[in-house]
């Protein structure tokens, strides 16, 4: 029983310092939020840049693409197509984010015990176990 109470102690530590160290996290709904925002500022760079092509090709009199970038840059500066590229393509790329464990949880127990600490999931034979 001790062990058990120690496993316990031990998880609760340690999940709270991983609490201290990274904080909350979001919540499942802001990050649901992040994603459809991402997708729906995408479209619209989609189109933009799909409008300065075609601006592009007509200002060429349909002959070659050398009239790209929408309004000309400044000196040593971006065109809005080029800003344009670099956001999409910042929204399109990964983000990673967590954190990996290292030599812990040591034992079943404490693994258990920080996945219901974490996630609050417990499996179903633990929880008849307990009964």
């Amino acid at each position: 029983m001790s062990s058990v109470l120690d496993d316990n102690l031990l998880v609760q530590l340690f999940v709270k310092r991983l609490e201290l160290q990274f904080g909350e996290g979001k919540s499942q709904y802001e990050l649901d939020q992040e994603l459809r925002d991402g997708v729906v500022r995408e479209q619209e760079i989609v189109q933009q840049l799909k409008e300065f092509e075609e601006q592009a090709h007509l200002a060429a009199g349909g002959k070659d693409d050398k009239a790209k970038g929408g309004k000309g840059a400044p000196k040593g500066g971006k065109t809005q197509e080029e800003m344009l590229r670099e956001e999409l393509e910042a929204i399109r790329s990964v983000k990673m984010s967590g954190w990996v464990l290292l030599d812990f949880p040591q034992t079943l127990n404490q693994m258990k015990l920080l996945e219901k600490a974490i996630s609050g999931y417990e499996s179903k034979v633990d929880v008849m176990k307990s009964e």
